[in-house]
């Protein structure tokens, strides 16, 4: 769905789209929930493997974000963190 929006809307509306997009992310990982934790996560999980310009800044917001869940008391979100900590790794090379 992102890389659709990214053929259909113009540069600057994508940009707008993808600043949001990255602001709700990193709310989520932010929260005290470990539910919008797990949220986060999963979000990040999904766009890393998203075609578009802002693809090298995914991984290394997405990077960035990963070091504020980890080290964590919940066992679920760490294990899911490290998951998509790998998935980064890959993607970026």
């Amino acid at each position: 769905a992102v890389e659709m929006e990214a053929r259909q809307m113009s540069r600057e509306n994508f940009s707008s789209f993808i600043t949001e997009l990255n602001r709700r992310i990193f709310d989520l990982v932010k929260s005290e929930e470990p539910h919008e934790k797990l949220g986060g996560i999963f979000a990040m999980d999904a766009l890393v493997d998203v075609e578009c310009e802002e693809s090298p800044t995914f991984i290394t917001r997405f990077a960035n974000y990963l070091r504020l869940i980890l080290p964590c008391n919940n066992v679920a979100t760490m294990i899911m963190a490290s998951k998509v900590l790998g998935h980064l790794a890959q993607a970026g090379g």
